[in-house]
């Protein structure tokens, strides 16, 4: 008998399964040669929940692939994998910060230079502009070449060692963070969807403040305890969680999360001035 937990797995199995079948026979349809699909995130780290969190892939494909291709293909994932289904200006608004960001994408698609050179907005084909600036590239990085699995093809990660993280990385993780759970604020009596943003601008602080203090990366649960946010921070920390299972309007964590979001960040930024024993003293367990 199939445990929750198993049944799960099971389910994410075949979600990942049905959307790959499907973008690689669209791949071929576009004559576009897939060298690799890496699958990374929430799914392998044991806290995806059905209502919010994405699959991660990323389809990488040759170099002579050409940018019309790989942007229909890129379109097609989108298409496929978008669950919202709203419409209006509020959501069209969410859905070019996703494009933007690539939170809430679910595949991804870069040439195999872009790829084995870590190449951020190429592959996640996110604004260079907004990478260069505010994105926490490295951290998002490392915590890829840290949890991540191959589907098919080459393992073009086995030789990448991780990447640098130095106050700058947590300090953009802060920026962008920030604007983003403010963003969500503004617009959170329009939008049921703008709930998703405020949680995940919690998420992500959480879960780069645990790679910037402990170099390496974890599920959020495990990431919150490691920090020791739920006894500091039990009541947004709890809600996060249900709400994550759960996602509908609520505005205290709208309201609250951007306050939340410099918290977590002036905390991280604290413990990693200790020394590495206190450190592991106090907070490996």
């Amino acid at each position: 008998m199939l445990t929750s937990q198993s049944c799960r797995a099971h389910h994410i199995s075949n979600k990942v399964e049905q959307c790959t079948t499907k973008v690689l026979l669209q791949a071929k349809n576009l004559n576009l040669k897939i060298i690799s699909v890496i699958l990374f995130g929430s799914c392998l780290q044991g806290d995806f929940e059905e209502n919010i969190s994405d699959v991660d892939v990323i389809f990488v494909v040759d170099d002579s692939s050409t940018d019309s291709a790989i942007n229909s293909l890129q379109s097609y994932i989108t298409r496929i994998t978008d669950d919202t289904h709203s419409q209006g200006i509020i959501s069209h608004i969410l859905q070019l910060v996703s494009r933007r960001t690539g939170m809430f994408i679910s595949g991804f698609v870069c040439r195999e230079s872009s790829f084995r050179n870590l190449n951020f907005s190429e592959v996640f084909g996110v604004s260079k502009i907004l990478a260069n600036i505010l994105a926490p590239s490295n951290l998002v990085l490392n915590g890829m070449l840290s949890n991540y699995a191959v589907i098919m093809g080459k393992d073009l990660l086995s030789n990448a060692q991780l990447l640098q993280i130095d106050m700058f990385q947590i300090i953009r993780s802060l920026l962008m963070n920030l604007l983003l759970s403010i963003s969500s604020l503004l617009i959170c009596m329009f939008s049921s969807h703008a709930i998703r943003y405020s949680l995940e601008s919690l998420k992500w602080s959480i879960l780069s403040c645990h790679f910037y203090v402990f170099k390496t990366s974890s599920s959020l649960s495990r990431s919150v305890h490691k920090l020791g946010l739920d006894k500091r921070y039990k009541r947004i920390i709890k809600r996060l969680l249900q709400l994550r299972k759960h996602p509908t309007k609520d505005p205290f964590v709208s309201l609250l999360a951007p306050w939340y979001v410099i918290r977590f960040h002036i905390d991280a930024y604290h413990i990693s001035t200790r020394s590495d024993s206190e450190i592991d003293t106090q907070y490996n367990d």
